[in-house]
């Protein structure tokens, strides 16, 4: 169980400790645990929900997601015409979607196949009663005709003299002879006359169908329109789909991890989904980077704080609770030994006190029973000022750098105020004081030998 330090017993509390200490704790042992996530996937083949299956631990920032690219496979669309009873595509269907497509794909249909039967036929009715023609009878309505411009019916000529050739003309409905009819019925017919129609002047190509593809949500091809339905097909065309223009990892899904702020942000608390990408058919692979986090970046903090009376360990204050401690393992609290402390006679030494510091020189230290005598004792602000035993501040040496903290302070050569006033300055209210003269008539001073 992760846990964290939230008190450390003093089961030793030292002696002479005269100086600040190191307080060492030992680092967590959890190992770090690298976050980890699925996903599931959406109808349209794009990434649904992810879920955080490991939150991991130990990060220090926000860690980069990744997922991997949709499976380029089936990315192909294809299609399959159907046709209807007059040869013609009523409907392209769907056999497969594919995928990618940035922009709509061309579409190709094949051409109808076969002119066959193309050449229109016609049948004569002949009346010989009268010598001329009564009607004409398509047989074959043929096909490839341009309505623009129907073919030419050619009936023969008449054989009897004072006679006249029979004519007519040709209607075209979608590509093929609709009727044939006579303008002029001829006579002087003994027999019955031949009638030929002219070729088509169309190619199967002209009657090929085309279709326009629409993409849809998951960027495939969802559905065609039939611009031309074509005409004359015989069998099946086949549709040719252009090819998807965008790569895989344009159509990649992107995710943001969020922190866990209830865990400090050292793990992760979900997935925020910023793309659902499309194309997905198989899961993708989600990765979450590795904590930049260690053990010493979760280490545990604390101070000693000693009794400067009784110079002992009063407590140790916990200024780091650390993290990623087992809570089954008790971590080591190592306070470092208590430095020795050195002192030279005529070092230098200071003691701060709230407003100023004090300065003075060691004129003796006694190690074994810790008593340091201080000579030529002064302070920056120039006023009398006392050692204060218990003060938040140390002695400090200033050659060596040892500290002590004071338990009690004895004057030997006590100094007053007074030593440290004005009433032996030269003057005092402006009147000059005379009861000591040291000019060049009495260099030494006497008194009354002014």
């Amino acid at each position: 169980m992760v846990g964290r330090i939230t008190q450390i017993n003093i089961t030793d509390s030292g002696l002479t400790i005269d100086s600040d200490l190191e307080v060492i704790i030992t680092r967590p042992t959890i190992p770090t645990q690298h976050a980890a996530a699925e996903a599931t996937l959406t109808g349209n083949g794009g990434v649904g929900i992810i879920t955080v299956t490991n939150p991991g631990s130990h990060y220090l920032g926000i860690p980069t997601v990744s997922i991997s690219f949709p499976d380029s496979v089936g990315k192909q669309a294809f299609g399959m015409a159907v046709l209807g009873d007059s040869g013609d595509v009523v409907n392209i269907l769907t056999t497969n979607n594919g995928k990618f497509y940035k922009s709509v794909p061309s579409v190709i249909v094949s051409s109808p196949t076969g002119d066959s039967n193309k050449q229109a036929t016609l049948s004569l009715q002949y009346d010989s009663d009268n010598g001329k023609v009564s009607g004409l009878t398509i047989i074959n309505a043929g096909k490839l005709y341009d309505s623009s411009a129907p073919p030419t019916i050619t009936i023969s000529a008449f054989d009897s003299s004072g006679g006249s050739t029979a004519t007519a003309t040709a209607n075209v409905v979608n590509s093929r002879l609709s009727s044939a009819l006579i303008t002029d019925s001829g006579s002087g017919y003994t027999s019955a006359p031949t009638v030929t129609i002219s070729a088509p002047t169309l190619s199967l190509s002209n009657f090929t169908a085309t279709a326009t593809a629409i993409i849809d949500s998951m960027d495939g091809i969802g559905s065609y329109n039939i611009t031309n339905a074509g005409s004359f097909y015989l069998s099946v065309p086949t549709v040719t789909v252009g090819a998807p223009t965008g790569e895989a990892d344009s159509f990649k899904a992107s995710a943001l991890a969020v922190m866990d702020n209830a865990d400090s942000n050292n793990s992760v608390s979900h997935l925020l989904i910023l793309d659902s990408g499309s194309g997905y058919e198989t899961l993708p692979i989600i990765t979450i980077d590795s904590s930049t986090g260690t053990g010493i970046n979760f280490q545990a903090k604390a101070v000693a704080v000693r009794n400067t009376f009784t110079r002992k360990i009063l407590r140790v204050d916990i200024i780091n609770q650390g993290k990623y401690y087992d809570s089954n393992v008790v971590p080591l609290v190592t306070i470092a030994a208590p430095r020795d402390v050195k002192f030279e006679i005529g070092e230098k030494i200071t003691h701060k006190l709230p407003n100023t510091t004090l300065h003075g020189e060691i004129s003796a230290w006694k190690q074994d029973s810790n008593k340091l005598s201080i000579i030529h004792v002064g302070a920056d602000d120039g006023k009398y000022h006392e050692f204060v035993a218990q003060n938040d501040s140390d002695i400090v040496g200033l050659t060596n750098g040892s500290k002590v903290g004071i338990v009690s302070v004895t004057e030997t050569n006590k100094i007053s105020n007074n030593e440290q006033n004005d009433d032996f300055a030269a003057t005092s209210t402006n009147v000059l004081l005379d009861f000591l003269d040291f000019s060049e008539t009495n260099p030494f001073g006497d008194p009354g030998d002014t």
